[in-house]
């Protein structure tokens, strides 16, 4: 039985999918720099924000040039150079 609407499936897939991969790349970012100390969660917690928050904001900014560059070196289906 699904909770919701199949029109949130998208919406909700990239605020989880962008909250986990910010999270998780900060983290170890801010492991590589300081290390477990005291102050681990705090700093990983505000560099988690930044990060979830540009990875929220960028994507709609940037796909339309990203699909540009990607038309222009995928061939069309039953093309290609192989």
């Amino acid at each position: 039985m699904a909770l919701l609407p199949s029109r949130y499936f998208q919406p909700l897939f990239t605020v989880v999918m962008t909250c986990l991969m910010s999270g998780v790349i900060s983290g170890a970012i801010t492991y590589s720099h300081q290390g477990f100390s005291g102050g681990f969660l705090p700093i990983w917690g505000r560099a988690w924000l930044l990060a979830w928050i540009i990875s929220l904001g960028l994507p709609p900014l940037i796909r339309p040039a990203i699909k540009s560059l990607l038309g222009k070196l995928a061939a069309p289906d039953g093309e290609s150079n192989d």
